[in-house]
């Protein structure tokens, strides 16, 4: 995955529109990009993909599934090292 700004390349080639590179998961697992519930393909981001994962690519999906997993991951580490130097402190 390369991302340009608002645009996420995946390995397949499909190019996807996220604002900085921000996917969203909801409650019913949907992803989407920002507040407009969807994912928009480029290149002119006139196809969307549907709602819910069943009608698009699993290798696709499972990409953008590692990514964000990758990001969350590298955000809890930062988060847990704070807590312990906090934790350190007080004693």
């Amino acid at each position: 995955m390369k991302q340009d700004k608002n645009c996420l390349r995946l390995k397949s080639g499909k190019e996807i529109y996220a604002y900085n590179g921000v996917i969203g998961l909801d409650k019913k697992l949907n992803i989407f990009e920002g507040y407009d519930g969807c994912i928009d393909i480029a290149p002119e981001y006139g196809e969307r993909w549907p709602d819910g994962i069943d009608n698009v690519k699993t290798e696709e999906i499972k990409e953008i599934c590692e990514i964000m997993i990758k990001r969350w991951s590298k955000l809890l580490k930062k988060v847990d090292a704070r807590i312990e130097k906090e934790n350190i402190k007080q004693k």
